[in-house]
């Protein structure tokens, strides 16, 4: 961090010198200072990006455990990506255990933060594999109507920090700019803000404000694992009667697909997920009390996802599983429930990850070209 720093005054100092204005005429004063300003920053951003240096957080934390636990193992890799609903809903540890009961060997990780949005979520995911020695066989995505709905979800997390600050580079803003342009806000105050926010928060990731002050290389990171075995509830927990009234209350979920940003970036998630080499993708959304929630993504899985393997927390045995005392609040697990689940979840994917795993143990047939006449 500190040879950045360096390397960034040492070039401000020579852009100055050689691009430094004659001793009179204002403007173009003005104009190489700014100049120069321009090539330091770009400078400074392309430095940090091959030496792998990002604005540290929890987040990351997180993608270091992720990315420990599968490059330690020899088995396929099974990797679930999202929100605070997958950090108290998966422990990675008992779902590798009891896939291991149903025959299956691979190695289970979570890539996962409160509050992540879609574009946080992906910049984690490519940092990822960028450092894993292989892809893993399967990677689980998680989906919420929350998240298809705001392509902004960030400000509702923090502003001007260094976690917002990062995420929004050049491929994330623009994803950000699609979603709202189709309108992808809760009214027009929320678009109106979102709209200011956006820019703000691009210009301050460009000017790379806090990278000198907070950001480390990816391998200095220490790793911390993602799942948050909450046993106490808090204060805002459902009462029994709604929780009950929620978990037995079947919408109807009919084929459907999210929002344009939010369906592209799926796709070109999935695209580059491919280029990675990761031979399957699937979708998942951790129980919830909302019944309109869970009926979302229901809807999701039978319309959009459809072509893909896609688990709904529909399953009327499993939400009764979990009626009584087992949520943190209405939106997450409890570590009793989260358990529960877990054991439901394996059943759920062990087919996708078997025919997944069977795919890539099968040998490669190379037909050989026919000779020419």
């Amino acid at each position: 961090m500190y040879a950045l720093a360096i390397f960034a005054g040492m070039a401000a100092l020579v852009l100055v010198h050689l691009l430094r204005a004659p001793a009179r005429g204002l403007r173009g004063g003005l104009v190489m200072g700014a100049l120069a300003f321009g090539l330091t920053t770009l400078a400074v951003n392309v430095l940090a990006r091959g030496l792998d240096v990002r604005r540290v957080g929890e987040f990351d934390a997180f993608a270091a455990d992720a990315r420990t636990r599968l490059s330690a193992s020899e088995r396929p890799g099974v990797l679930f990506v999202g929100a605070s609903f997958t950090r108290n809903a998966i422990d990675p540890s008992q779902l590798e255990a009891a896939l291991g009961e149903r025959g299956l060997e691979v190695t289970v990780a979570t890539l996962a933060m409160q509050g992540a949005s879609y574009q946080e979520r992906q910049q984690q995911l490519a940092q990822a594999l960028k450092h894993l020695p292989r892809p893993p066989a399967v990677v689980w995505i998680e989906v919420a109507e929350g998240f298809d709905r705001n392509p902004a979800y960030v400000f509702e997390v923090g502003k001007f920090s260094d976690r917002a600050i990062q995420q929004f580079d050049a491929v994330a803003t623009g994803w950000t700019m699609m979603g709202l342009a189709g309108g992808a806000c809760e009214g027009l105050k929320a678009c109106v803000m979102n709209a200011a926010l956006l820019p703000a928060h691009a210009a301050l990731n460009w000017l790379n404000v806090g990278l000198l002050a907070s950001g480390r290389p990816a391998a200095d990171v220490v790793p911390t694992p993602a799942f948050d075995a909450v046993t106490v509830p808090r204060d805002t927990v459902p009462s029994q009667d709604a929780i009950l009234r929620g978990l037995t209350t079947d919408l109807p979920a009919p084929a459907a697909s999210g929002p344009q940003w939010a369906l592209s970036h799926r796709a070109h998630q999935r695209a580059r997920l491919a280029e990675a080499g990761v031979r399957t993708v699937g979708y998942y959304f951790p129980p919830v009390v909302d019944p309109a929630a869970r009926a979302y993504v229901a809807g999701l899985c039978a319309g959009e996802l459809s072509s893909h393997p896609c688990v709904p927390p529909t399953d009327p045995a499993m939400l009764a599983a979990l009626v009584g005392p087992l949520w943190l609040d209405g939106e997450h697990l409890l570590a009793p429930a989260a358990a529960a689940y877990t054991g439901w979840l394996a059943d759920q994917i062990a087919p996708t990850l078997s025919e997944a795993l069977s795919a890539a143990l099968a040998p490669q047939v190379l037909i050989a070209e026919a000779p020419q006449p």
